[in-house]
């Protein structure tokens, strides 16, 4: 039997039940019924659209009598129709679910300088917070023979008293049922969509944390092991994986350590070559020098001329540099000392007769 006709039968054995006033209101929702499905069909009668005016003809029912047609359904191929379609929006809602983990894989972020992650620091969330940024300060030492310091900066954690939740006492959110989301049709289809109510965390706070006072998210302080390799330069990064900010329902975020060098009195650098400036007397300079100078590894450079020296002359000492990478055995830069002569503001009488003499050989 035919929708429609089942619905009419099933309206007149509602009627058989009612008095005459009641009987004429049921008649009434029945034509009011059938006009609205015409209407929505274009003149014609199509069963999906019945089976959605049925469901607000049985509410006006259930409202005015306390009964209604729940026996009366659509036909059979209206309802292989339904099947159908909800399988397809299964299949499509998959199909978005794994194409939004791919996507979010995609867009996982590892810091600045995109790298695996270690093995301790698995993503979980598929969703990273934004890497943490900091500077430390070295010295030409550290640069040349490496070290390990501590740094200790502030950093956001999840509260281990509420396990990022913020509450201290919480229900199960009444809207979702504490699923956290809800199913709305779209233009594509059936989609799950994040509970307003709740914010997608299916419990409604009742007492927020003591401890974090409802943010889920606390600020404490945090240590890490630098380790400055010989020969790194500044603005080099070392990336800490997992050791950056926390947020709740996302992966740590990465610390990002940029090295800055400071500056030394004596030494500078030009990538792996260091450079050296000594002073010398006028004297030194005109009958020759011999002197120490100390190197940023704790031993000594003879720096010595029996020669003239001229103004601003530069020696070479190969290998004494900078390490070019990370091996023991690694190529050195080299050091360039940079000879400045000092000539005194003024002489005396005597300076100046003795210079005199000499120059006039």
């Amino acid at each position: 039997m035919a929708p429609r006709e089942k619905a009419r039968e099933e309206l007149a054995k509602l009627k058989k039940t009612m008095n005459e006033d009641q009987s004429r209101t049921v008649e009434h929702l029945r034509v009011e019924f059938e006009q609205k499905v015409a209407e929505r069909s274009n003149g014609r009668w199509d069963p999906r659209i019945a089976d959605e005016e049925l469901i607000g003809l049985n509410k006006k029912l259930k409202e005015q009598f306390g009964k209604d047609l729940s026996s009366v359904a659509t036909n059979e191929d209206a309802k292989g129709n339904k099947d159908d379609f909800l399988w397809n929006m299964f299949l499509w809602s998959l199909t978005v679910g794994v194409l939004s983990y791919l996507v979010s894989d995609w867009m996982y972020v590892s810091g600045p300088e995109a790298a695996p992650a270690s093995p301790g620091s698995g993503k979980r969330w598929g969703r990273q917070v934004q890497p943490t940024v900091l500077h430390h300060d070295m010295s030409l030492q550290d640069c040349f023979k490496g070290r390990v310091s501590n740094l200790t900066y502030h950093r956001t954690e999840v509260c281990s008293a509420c396990h990022g939740s913020g509450a201290k006492h919480s229900r199960r959110c009444p809207h979702c049922n504490g699923r956290g989301a809800h199913v709305v049709q779209t233009p594509f289809g059936l989609a799950e969509m994040e509970c307003p109510e709740c914010d997608g965390a299916g419990f409604v706070v009742t007492e927020h944390c003591s401890v974090c006072h409802g943010h889920g998210k606390v600020s404490r302080k945090h240590t890490v092991q630098v380790k400055i390799l010989p020969g790194m330069m500044e603005g080099e990064k070392i990336s800490f994986y997992g050791e950056g900010n926390q947020m709740p329902k996302a992966d740590p975020g990465d610390l990002v350590v940029v090295l800055k060098e400071k500056k030394d009195k004596q030494f500078w650098r030009q990538k792996y070559d260091l450079h050296a400036n000594v002073s010398l007397t006028l004297k030194e300079a005109l009958l020759g020098f011999s002197k120490k100078v100390d190197h940023l590894d704790g031993s000594s450079v003879v720096v010595s001329k029996k020669e003239i020296t001229q103004m601003d002359e530069i020696m070479r000492f190969p290998g004494y540099g900078f390490m070019k990478g990370k091996s023991k055995k690694a190529d050195r830069g080299d050091l360039f000392v940079h000879l400045a002569v000092k000539i005194p503001e003024k002489l005396s009488r005597k300076q100046v007769e003795k210079l005199e003499k000499v120059f006039e050989d």
